[in-house]
């Protein structure tokens, strides 16, 4: 539950970081109705409250990382469909055969007509774009296809997480490229998107590289899904705990 909940706020938190210049009125920041959400942010958030969550448990973050990987993957493939269905994340102009246009009012046609002046006012459709949220969709389809075949053949924990991590570091980037709209910030030439999934690909690489060092070592240790968790302790109902005072009390 926590690590929906620190999503929503990590999404949050990163669309303001990027586009601070919206948010004259700090109350505006928590109006979720004003702005968006960026989807790395979400990750990040996610991932910080899950980490703390299994520290707290004693749960090897690797076991849950593992666990929840294809869900999460699954999850940013069907948010597209939101996108795609509002009309955001839309893609820059193009011609090609797959090309789609959004209705009046949407973000792409207010892009095409109030800051490009490419289009007249009174124009019904915007101009022809990339489906970026499509080629997202897809894209998160094709990794969650990875990372349920690294589930099946995995020699060593965290196999899992970093075929999400990786793929999508990869894939999210490359989309970019194709991404009509300017809500999504910048660090130098790359957007925000681009520099944190390049970074996420150099932090998995060294990540691998550790993980096979380890397995390499004591193979067994590292197939954390085979080593039995210990259960808690199972506690006693409170009505059981009031009768048992009782008689003591007799």
């Amino acid at each position: 539950m926590w690590t929906a909940v620190w999503s929503i706020v990590g999404a949050r938190l990163l669309y303001v970081i990027t586009q601070f210049q919206e948010f004259s009125n700090p109350v505006d920041i928590v109006m979720l109705n004003k702005g968006g959400l960026v989807a790395y942010g979400g990750m990040l958030g996610g991932f910080l409250a899950s980490w703390y969550g299994c520290h707290r448990r004693k749960i090897a973050l690797l076991r849950w990382a593992d666990a929840s990987a294809p869900s999460v993957v699954l999850g940013t493939a069907i948010t597209r469909v939101g996108c795609l269905l509002f009309g955001c994340d839309y893609g820059k102009v193009s011609h090609v055969a797959w090309a789609i246009r959004f209705p009046k009012d949407a973000p792409a046609w207010k892009d095409h007509v109030y800051n490009m002046h490419a289009l007249a006012p009174d124009s019904a459709w915007s101009l022809p774009v990339h489906p970026t949220q499509i080629y997202e969709t897809l894209g998160g389809l094709a990794i969650f296809g990875l990372v349920m075949y690294l589930r099946r053949v995995r020699k060593f924990s965290g196999e899992v997480f970093l075929g999400w991590v990786m793929g999508y570091g990869i894939v999210r980037p490359i989309i970019e490229i194709y991404r009509g709209d300017d809500d999504r910030g910048s660090v130098g030439t790359l957007s925000t998107s681009q520099f944190i999934g390049l970074v996420s690909v150099m932090a998995g690489v060294g990540l691998l590289v550790y993980l096979v060092k380890r397995y390499r070592a004591d193979p067994a240790a590292a197939r954390l899904w085979e080593i039995p968790m210990p259960v808690p302790a199972k506690a006693e109902p409170e009505s059981n705990q009031r009768s048992r005072r009782r008689r003591k009390g007799r």
